[in-house]
């Protein structure tokens, strides 16, 4: 990473094609409060960029930025590092964008005024310091395009962390200090101006979505801080700059791979459980398969266990990586969903037992019947709220959205044909059974008729001749 120094504004490039840079007015630095100026600049191939004061996740105060609804300008959110958690929004923070911050030839700018960024809850920062502690990181991948300060940011795929000498970065009464200055695009660094080189260490410290490869819960992989991209250490030292930089294993060693990997089986086993598995395993009870009971209640047991390995799956994934997801709908809907299957094997064995007993349905049947549709029909809705969240998170996933909806379209109108089917096959059966019946039915009463008549008449004749 490399700093520049262009008039009272102090401009580091990251060395991805993004620039942070930041004023001190004469004034705050005097009075050590006021105002602040900051600003964050990088293509539009960044999902999100995000630059911190504090150099760790912890008790950091974070400014994400992303595009806006119409992708013409930017969402800027303000949020609080809390650990290793999605830092949250910060409702507290005096933040206002000025003038020049938009989204032109492919390069998103955010022209930030802070009006309490010398202090914030968890942390301060020093105006005049002169290796004041900051944390950077983006994410690749397309748009987020909302409006929306609270938009959930994915796992960064670059970060690190760095110094400001905020002595040179110090100067003006501007009430916007990056109108009119151009500070350098990262493509090529050597173009404009000239100042130290801040350095630029790995830390420990940082989680979710600042927490390098070196340490925090997406540790594991550590550098030797001559280049920020060898060991994904956190751009440690980037390209042979004079910072130096360090990484190493952290309790959570998991790397970005083995996530991915992790919530792609979540999504894969999930959809097969429910949209395939279970609706298939229910009809197999439709069909007149010698030892189809026996043969379902195999094919559900199997499935319900698939589903629960799933949610394992889930929930170790946000317990790894500290999302907050338990509010989302999908969790909420998924955790519901999990918790009614294992009630489905209990009303399975209640109605078989009546069945034998009885042999006719029972109102267990019809529970155990509608209360599996219910099922079906919750995790069908939430698997589209999955695919939905990983949309906020990833973006794409056009491919996954078709498939789902191709292989929920099959299944659900199989399986109402196939319900109708049988429920007509069944009326078909009972009409050939009650046929006959009614047959015999008229042919008694014809016979009881006849034998009635026949009575009446032989009373007269003897009444009369008796």
């Amino acid at each position: 990473m490399k700093s520049f120094r262009l008039s009272a504004v102090l401009s580091l490039d990251s060395g991805n094609g993004i620039c942070y840079s930041v004023n001190i007015p004469s004034s705050t630095s005097s009075s050590k409060s006021g105002d602040i100026f900051f600003q964050i600049k990088g293509p539009t191939s960044a999902r999100w960029i995000a630059l911190g004061e504090g150099s760790g996740m912890s008790g950091s105060n974070i400014f994400v930025i992303y595009s806006s609804a119409d992708g013409k300008s930017v969402t800027l959110s303000p949020r609080s590092g809390t650990g290793h958690t999605e830092p949250g929004f910060n409702s507290g923070a005096e933040v206002t964008l000025l003038d020049g911050s938009g989204i032109t030839d492919g390069q998103m700018v955010a022209n930030i005024k802070c009006s309490n960024c010398n202090s914030w809850n968890g942390g301060s920062l020093d105006v005049t310091s002169s290796s004041s502690p900051w944390i950077w990181a983006m994410k690749s991948g397309s748009a987020i395009n909302s409006d929306n300060t609270k938009s959930h940011i994915d796992q960064h795929d670059n970060m690190g962390s760095f110094t400001f000498d905020l002595t040179q970065a110090t100067g003006g009464s501007s009430d916007n200090p990056f109108s009119g200055v151009t500070t350098p695009s990262g493509s090529d660094p050597s173009a404009t101006g000239s100042g130290s080189n801040p350095s630029s260490t790995g830390s420990n410290g940082w989680g979710f979505p600042f927490g390098p490869y070196g340490g925090g819960p997406y540790g594991g992989y550590g550098g030797n801080g001559n280049n920020g991209n060898n060991g994904n250490n956190g751009n440690s030292g980037q390209n042979g700059n004079s910072g130096s930089g360090s990484g190493s294993s952290a309790a959570y060693a998991t790397s970005p791979q083995k996530l991915q990997s992790i919530r792609t089986a979540h999504c894969i086993i999930m959809s097969l459980t429910f949209l395939v598995l279970l609706p298939a395993g229910a009809l197999l009870m439709r069909t007149s398969l010698p030892g189809r009971v026996y043969i379902h209640a195999a094919a559900q047991l199997f499935s319900f266990t698939l589903g629960v390995v799933g949610f394992g799956l889930g929930i170790w994934y946000i317990r790894t990586t500290k999302q907050a997801l338990k509010e989302q709908p999908h969790y909420i809907l998924g955790t519901t969903v999990i918790a009614m299957l294992f009630l489905q094997p209990v009303f399975g064995f209640i109605h078989h037992a009546l069945y034998l007993q009885r042999q006719e349905k029972t109102f267990m049947t019809h529970i155990h019947v509608w209360y599996g549709r219910l099922i079906f029909i919750l995790a069908l809705a939430n698997g589209a709220l999955g695919i939905k969240l990983g949309k906020s998170f990833h973006g794409g996933m056009q491919a996954a959205t078709i498939a789902y909806s191709v292989i929920a379209a099959i299944m659900g109108t199989l399986y109402i044909s196939v319900v109708l089917f049988a429920k007509w096959r069944e009326g078909k059966q009972e009409e050939k059974v009650e046929r006959p019946h009614r047959r015999r039915s008229r042919r008694s009463e014809r016979r009881a008729r006849t034998r009635s008549e026949s009575g009446s008449g032989s009373e007269e004749v003897g009444g009369r001749y008796g």
